[in-house]
């Protein structure tokens, strides 16, 4: 969980590691809606659906990690 936490909280580019899980979770939820809508409407495999759901619910448990207070303030300029 600490390497999780490392990702999440420090800079890769211009983002923090959350920007981009949060990215992948939206591509998940698309994933999912499509996958869903192909299914049920023209009755296609339901693997997108799936893969959508199994994104977005791996994405969710990482971004439900808690940000530790003390990096928010040390990376705060305001506060130091």
């Amino acid at each position: 969980m600490k390497k999780i936490r490392e990702f999440l909280d420090e800079k890769h580019g211009k983002f923090i590691g959350r920007v981009y899980i949060l990215a992948v979770l939206f591509i998940g939820n698309l994933l999912m809606a499509l996958g869903a809508a192909l299914y049920f409407n023209f009755e296609f495999n339901a693997i997108m659906m799936v893969i959508g759901i199994i994104i977005t619910v791996a994405c969710i448990a990482v971004l439900s990690e808690p940000v530790d207070p003390a990096s928010i303030r040390d990376a705060d300029p305001v506060n130091k």
